[in-house]
């Protein structure tokens, strides 16, 4: 399998001191089975995401899979996703929290940053993870960092009936993805506790405990696979890099 280009992402970085968690470890309900599987262009979904960050020097690699997947041994594991054989492999949570919590503390207190990424995301934009890194690496006063997209649709504020209570001004919004790079110690400070079930990222997490957190966009792709259709769109991706002289 092909890579991403190394210079994708800025290597005058500390990665020494960061730490790479993936996690893996969702049901997969809206799409129907085992999404992290499922093939794109005739390799697993969750093989292609690990494969993008293999040029990525971290010091520590952490994957979050199912509890089942653990039952059946790491051999299994690394026969069905072979570039998880780069990771320390556990048990995912009830939650996606949970589950990030559970990877994080596995990373040691060396790493002065963790790197969060949703499995289900094959395409990275590395580059956006570095200024990410790059910003909690010259400001002190900030706990996190995250990658996203300006958003480009009019989004209503609706009441419980949908009846649109307010226009909310684009140029104040921002769609939050993964990767997610927080200070590890913060991190695990904030997901620690039931009320952390609650969070959808780790970004909500870190803000509610008081931490600054901060978007830097990108103008990339970086698709989620959340429904079969999904992979017909990552496909068509693929197909684009490869007509564009991209590396896959």
């Amino acid at each position: 399998m092909s890579h991403p280009a190394p210079s994708d992402f800025n290597r005058e970085l500390p990665w020494g001191k960061c730490g790479l968690v993936v996690v893996a470890a969702g049901e997969s309900s809206r799409f129907g089975a085992s999404k992290q599987l499922a093939l794109v262009d005739g390799q697993p979904l969750l093989e292609r995401t690990l494969a993008a960050f293999t040029p990525v020097p971290f010091s520590e690699r952490v994957l979050v899979v199912p509890q089942a997947w653990l039952d059946e041994g790491r051999g299994a594991v690394l026969a069905r996703i072979p570039e998880a054989e780069r990771f320390h492999l556990v048990a995912g949570g009830s939650t996606r929290a949970r589950s990030v919590f559970n990877g994080v503390v596995k990373i040691s207190e060396a790493c002065d940053l963790v790197v969060v990424h949703d499995g289900a995301r094959p395409f990275p934009p590395l580059d956006a993870m570095s200024r990410c890194i790059a910003a909690l690496q010259s400001n002190p006063d900030l706990g996190g960092a995250v990658v996203g997209r300006e958003v480009t649709d009019t989004i209503k504020l609706v009441d419980g009936d949908g009846m649109i209570l307010e226009t909310v001004p684009r140029r104040e919004l921002r769609a939050v993805e993964t990767p997610q790079v927080a200070r590890r110690d913060l991190l695990l400070q904030a997901l620690f506790g039931d009320l952390a079930d609650g969070f959808t990222d780790d970004m909500e997490a870190l803000e509610h405990h008081g931490h600054a957190t901060t978007v830097e966009v990108h103008h990339g792709v970086n698709l989620k696979v959340t429904r079969p259709h999904d992979l017909i769109i990552a496909e068509a991706i693929l197909a684009a890099r490869i007509l564009e002289g991209k590396n896959p």
